[in-house]
C-alpha cells in the first residue's frame, strides 16, 4: 500500500509535505529555487551522512571521508565558520537524523589549517557534544582523522575544550552524565579527564560527582530478600541478562532495599525501583521504613518505585514528597526521576 501525504492551505492551494530543502528561504544559497545547492548538500550530510538526494532508513556504521566534497569546498572557500554554526543548528534543533555526521564534521573543522577554522569548533563543543557519548564519539572521530600524522589530538584547544566541557557542569549534572554513559568508542571518563589534564574549577561539585558516581549501587530481589548484583552500565544488554537470570527471583517489595540499606549503615540518596510486576507486596509500610532511614542516616532519601508496564501500582496518599510511582518507562520517566533527585519536583 502507497500513500501521498500532503496538507491544503486555507486559500485552497496544495502543498506536498515533503518540498521543504528547495527554497531560497530556507537551505539554497540563492539562484534558481529548486536548484541543490552547496549549502543544501551540506545540510543533507549534516541530516544522514550523505550529499546524494537518497536516505537510507536504519543505516549504521561510521562516517568517512566519502560524501564531505560539499564539506570539503565550503572550508576551502573560508567558510569553516559557517559550517559550524550549521552543526549548531543541526545539533540543537532536532533536524538530524543521527548526530555522528555532525560529530564528524565538527572534527573535520578542528583539524582544517585555517585558524578560524579550526577555532571555532572547539568553543561549540559543549552546544553539540551534550551528553558523554556525544563527547566520546567527536574525540573518536578526531582521533580517526589524525591517524597517519604525526602530532596527536591533544592539543591545548582539545584540552580545555573537554576541561569546560566537564567544570561548566553542576555536580548532579555531572554524576549523571558521568553514571549513564561511561566509556564509548574505546574512551572512559578517566581517559579524557587524564589526557586532558583537568583540574576542576569548582573542587566540591566535583567531589559530590565522584561520590554519587562511586556509591551507586544496583540489588536484585532474591527469595524473599535483596543480593547485590554485578550488573553495571558498562555491560550491553546481553551481559546484562546473563547475570540477571544467573539470580533466583523473588516478590517486588519495596521496603527491602530501603531495610537493607539501613541495617548496613548506607545513606543513600535516591531508591530507584524497577520491575516487571504490578502489584507488590510490603513486609512493613513503605513510608515508615523509609522515614527510619532517614532518621538514621540523616540523608533526606527519596524513593522511587517504578513499574515497567503501563498498569502500575501507587502508593496511595503518601503526602510525602520524597515517594514517585512511575507507570511504564520511556525517556521522560528519566527527567522525572532527575528531577525529583535535585528536589525540582
Amino acid at each position: 500500500m502507497a500513500l501521498s501525504i500532503f496538507t491544503e492551505e486555507p486559500s485552497g492551494s496544495t502543498i506536498l509535505a515533503s518540498s521543504s530543502n528547495h527554497t531560497q528561504n530556507s537551505t539554497g544559497d540563492g539562484g534558481c529555487p529548486w536548484e541543490i545547492s552547496d549549502k543544501v548538500r551540506l545540510c543533507r550530510f549534516l541530516c544522514y551522512a550523505s550529499e546524494r538526494d537518497v536516505y537510507t532508513a536504519r543505516e549504521e556504521g561510521r562516517v568517512s571521508m566519502e560524501n564531505t566534497e560539499t564539506l570539503f569546498s565550503r572550508l576551502e572557500q573560508g567558510r569553516g565558520a559557517e559550517v559550524v554554526e550549521e552543526i549548531k543548528r543541526f545539533a540543537q534543533d532536532g533536524r538530524a537524523v543521527r548526530l555522528d555526521p555532525s560529530f564528524f564534521a565538527l572534527a573535520l573543522c578542528s583539524q582544517y589549517s585555517e585558524l578560524k577554522t579550526r577555532q571555532a569548533p572547539f568553543k561549540a563543543v559543549k552546544e553539540v557534544c551534550r551528553n558523554s557519548a556525544h563527547l566520546f564519539s567527536f574525540i573518536q572521530y578526531k582521533k580517526e582523522l589524525k591517524e597517519g600524522m604525526r602530532c596527536g589530538i591533544w592539543a591545548r584547544a582539545l584540552r580545555k575544550a573537554v576541561s569546560d566541557w566537564y567544570n561548566e557542569q553542576d555536580a548532579m549534572s555531572l554524576a549523571a552524565a558521568v553514571t549513564k554513559c561511561k566509556q564509548r568508542e574505546g574512551w572512559t571518563h578517566q581517559d579524557l579527564l587524564r589526557l586532558s589534564h583537568t583540574k576542576p574549577a569548582n573542587e566540591d561539585e566535583f567531589t559530590q560527582a565522584h561520590v554519587i558516581f562511586a556509591r551507586t549501587e544496583v540489588l536484585a530481589y532474591s527469595e524473599g530478600a535483596v543480593v547485590p548484583c554485578t550488573v553495571s552500565a558498562d555491560m550491553t544488554l546481553a551481559q546484562a541478562t546473563v547475570e540477571l537470570v544467573k539470580i533466583p527471583g523473588g516478590i517486588t517489595d519495596c521496603t527491602l532495599p530501603v531495610t537493607w540499606a539501613r541495617e548496613k549503615g548506607k545513606s543513600v540518596n535516591v531508591f530507584v525501583i524497577l520491575t516487571n510486576k504490578p502489584l507488590w507486596t510490603f513486609a512493613a509500610s513503605p513510608v515508615e521504613s523509609l522515614q527510619k532511614h532517614r532518621e538514621k542516616s540523616g540523608t533526606k532519601s527519596k524513593l522511587v518505585m517504578c513499574v515497567l508496564t503501563s498498569i502500575g501500582h501507587a502508593l496511595s496518599n503518601t503526602d510525602d514528597r520524597g515517594f514517585l510511582s512511575v507507570c511504564g518507562f520511556d525517556l521522560g520517566a528519566l527527567s522525572v526521576i532527575r528531577n525529583l533527585a535535585q528536589d525540582l519536583i
